[in-house]
């Protein structure tokens, strides 16, 4: 009798976890803020935005979407383990610099991918030829990617590069925020909302010093 109990108990252990962990993978991967709606009309701004920016700072962990000149909103950011600026075959950095977004994807993943992606040119035509220099990307993969930006496509993963590189969700946000591969990070709440306003064609600054 104690051993049927204590099967019954398992058994329903795991079929409870096992809907938990669906439900809440869904519950992550669709749930976002609409903070951004409601300072945007404080502001006396219409969405979409006209004039979207975002400016991205590592040492401060913070992501910041303006329009213009005007601050509309300000996120905590996760990114790379490695080095900002640095990338090679064993250590990934995030980028530094001026880049635009090229496109933005929607993520079944949730637990490993995060929700939504915004992505990036990375790298740009100042980057490709950093890359070209340092031996990380040999010709063929730096002609590649550079068809690839010039032609509108999302660049493929390079052997020592994790390409595409761009903006993600993380849903366990809060364990670490060096973490990435290169990318910047961002909870799924707040990719989400994020994903909603940001437009392709976006620019992206990211910046690792003083302003």
């Amino acid at each position: 009798m104690f051993a049927r109990l204590r099967r019954f108990f398992w058994v329903a252990a795991w079929v409870g976890g096992l809907g938990y962990v669906g439900y809440f993978g869904i519950f992550l991967r669709e749930w976002g803020a609409d903070h951004l709606r409601e300072k945007a009309q404080v502001l006396g701004l219409a969405l979409p935005l006209k004039d979207p920016r975002i400016e991205i700072h590592l040492s401060r962990m913070s992501l910041s979407l303006f329009e213009g000149d005007k601050l509309v909103t300000r996120y905590d950011i996760g990114y790379s383990a490695g080095l900002p600026g640095r990338m090679s075959q064993h250590e990934f950095g995030t980028p530094i610099g001026e880049f635009t977004v090229i496109a933005k994807q929607y993520r079944t993943s949730v637990w490993s991918l995060g929700s939504r992606f915004l992505v990036l040119d990375f790298p740009n035509s100042e980057s490709l030829e950093r890359l070209r220099d340092a031996e990380l990307l040999s010709d063929a993969e730096a002609d590649s990617v550079e068809a690839d930006l010039r032609d509108g496509r999302v660049p493929r993963r390079a052997a020592k590069l994790a390409l595409p590189l761009g903006i993600q969700g993380n849903f366990l946000f809060f364990r670490g925020r060096r973490f990435t591969e290169g990318n910047v990070a961002l909870s799924n709440r707040d990719i989400n909302e994020l994903y909603e306003y940001v437009q392709v064609g976006t620019p992206v600054r990211i910046i690792d010093g003083p302003y």
